[in-house]
């Protein structure tokens, strides 16, 4: 089922967030966890919400693969990019920004 899920029919356990009162937790949870862990760049986190509203992290992907070839080619990963407002480009353009920002950031010590 791993393989069906994350490579073959991605659809198959994607199940929207139906309660938006969610989205700070779920952001502010994601948040602390890329601090915790000393993220720079960007990171994926797996979140899953029980029917009580508990949120469960199970992990969380720093830099993960961002194997994106095409809306009939893709994975699980790039679903988050499927929702960038500015789509694939724009965010591998604002990774790209970031990086040489925090280039010159640490640079100028």
């Amino acid at each position: 089922m791993h393989v069906e899920v994350k490579w073959l029919n991605w659809d198959t356990f994607i199940v929207p967030l139906e309660d938006r009162d969610l989205i700070p937790l779920v952001q502010e949870a994601s948040k602390r966890m890329y601090q915790v862990i000393g993220g720079t760049g960007y990171a994926r986190v797996d979140i899953r919400v029980r029917p009580n509203g508990e949120l469960v992290i199970l992990e969380i992907n720093p830099n993960c693969g961002i194997l994106f070839y095409g809306p009939d080619d893709r994975s699980v990963s790039d679903l988050p990019i499927s929702w960038d407002k500015d789509g694939h480009d724009g965010f591998l353009d604002r990774i790209f920004r970031s990086a040489i920002l925090r280039h010159r950031l640490r640079s100028n010590k």
